[in-house]
């Protein structure tokens, strides 16, 4: 491996490829040709190349040690750089993290790479012992890490924390993702570095399997339920102690119970996701269908969440129509009357999770800026509680939320 050095462009013979190539670009946009579509990635320290890896938040968010993803380079400007030469890709610190250059063709280098240490880490790709261009990681210990839903993630409005008893169903996939934190409360990417295993000393033959999965980009994991049966699910994330969860694989015929739970109020729409339970243990990794009386328009009418839309009249005249909304799965379904919700009606979250020896949920109000002791910033809330998983995609909170709607009796404006 070479160590990572900047050389002047004009001693690279694939940057004045990549220049030229950007001239003539420039100068036949006017002729109304084919619209060229960039690689997929993030550009590189030098703007030479493009890195491509799981999710571009790679290269912009914490990484949690132990992480461990594939980049692919390949040139911003096609047929600008040609890797025929002699490549190779070295990093400021392999304590921290190393490299292996994977597959190399004309036109792409893919690299293996695990993140061993917290820390800053940069990556040089090499080709005849000159850089072509770079990328930076950025690694981080996390504080905390949990199990989330991966159907209830998505909607990105719900909090989709696994509680520490659940149930999934048999003969079915459930997907999950790990969120997780620093001490200050920032955002982590947990690519890999944490694990799940499932433990039952009396039915191990019949242990749910659990198998990588990705969704959107970022790592999680699916089960799928093999008989009914319960089981200790283990989240390991290096450096931390095992997190167990109690399930139970339970036939579909077994949901007894759904609900409509609103989650928040905005003007006349009302954020509903759908929960369902067998003897009372709720059931997660699930979709709902969901219908409306005529006063009510739905975003969608099928899926987790739902946003239901109330019709009130603008002038004096008062509308005396219904407004209800029905949720179904698996055979179940419930009817909720919108117009007599409460303020405290309101929930976003399931049950508590489970917590590790010194965690504890809490509702102090951690609102008031103060300076996490060596984070080299002020955070809005220095309390590693104050969770995400990460910018655009879920933001979720171990402490008990309050909700932003105003105490207004009904739930109407």
């Amino acid at each position: 491996m070479h160590s990572p050095r900047h050389h002047p462009t004009a001693s690279r013979p694939w940057a004045r490829g990549l220049a030229i190539a950007a001239l003539g670009l420039f100068l036949g946009a006017g002729d109304c040709g084919e619209v060229v579509v960039p690689p997929p990635g993030v550009g590189g320290l030098d703007g030479v190349l493009a890195f491509e890896a799981p999710t571009d938040l790679v290269f912009s968010e914490k990484l949690a040690v132990g992480s461990h993803f594939t980049v692919t380079a390949r040139s911003q400007v096609a047929g600008a750089v040609a890797f025929t030469g002699d490549v190779s890709v070295g990093t400021t610190d392999a304590a921290k993290a190393t490299v292996v250059v994977g597959n190399v063709s004309d036109d792409a280098v893919t690299m293996d790479i695990v993140v061993h240490a917290p820390g800053l880490v940069r990556f040089a790709l090499t080709q005849d012992g000159e850089v072509v261009d770079r990328f930076t990681l950025t690694a981080v210990q996390p504080e905390l890490t949990r199990l989330v839903d991966a159907v209830l993630v998505v909607s990105g409005s719900v909090d989709a924390t696994a509680p520490a008893k659940f149930a999934i169903l048999d003969e079915r996939n459930t997907r999950f993702l790990v969120a997780a934190v620093d001490r200050c409360g920032g955002a982590v990417l947990d690519l890999g570095a944490s694990i799940l295993e499932a433990s039952n000393e009396n039915a191990q033959a019949s242990l749910p399997e659990i198998s990588a999965t990705g969704v959107d980009g970022l790592e999680g994991y699916t089960l799928e339920g093999q008989g009914e049966l319960s089981f200790d699910l283990i989240l390991k994330t290096p450096g931390l102690e095992d997190l167990l969860y109690n399930v139970k694989v339970v036939d579909p015929d077994s949901v007894d119970e759904v609900k409509a739970v609103p989650a928040s109020v905005d003007d006349t729409a009302v954020t509903l996701w759908g929960r369902a339970f067998a003897n009372d243990i709720e059931v997660i990794g699930l979709d709902f269908s969901w219908s409306a009386t005529e006063r009510v328009t739905l975003d969608v009418v099928e899926g987790p969440v739902a946003i239901a839309n109330i019709s009130f009249p603008t002038d004096d005249t008062v509308d005396d129509r219904e407004a209800a909304i029905v949720v179904e799965t698996l055979g179940e379904d419930s009817t909720l009357d919108l117009l007599a919700l409460q303020t405290t009606s309101l929930r976003s979250a399931r049950d508590a999770p489970p917590l590790r020896p010194g965690e504890s949920t809490t509702t102090e109000d951690t609102s008031t800026a103060v300076g996490c002791g060596g984070c080299g910033e002020t955070v809005e809330a220095c309390d590693p509680l104050a969770a995400g998983l990460v910018p655009g995609f879920f933001l979720w909170r171990l402490r008990r939320r309050r909700s932003k709607t105003k105490d207004r009796g009904r739930a109407r404006p």
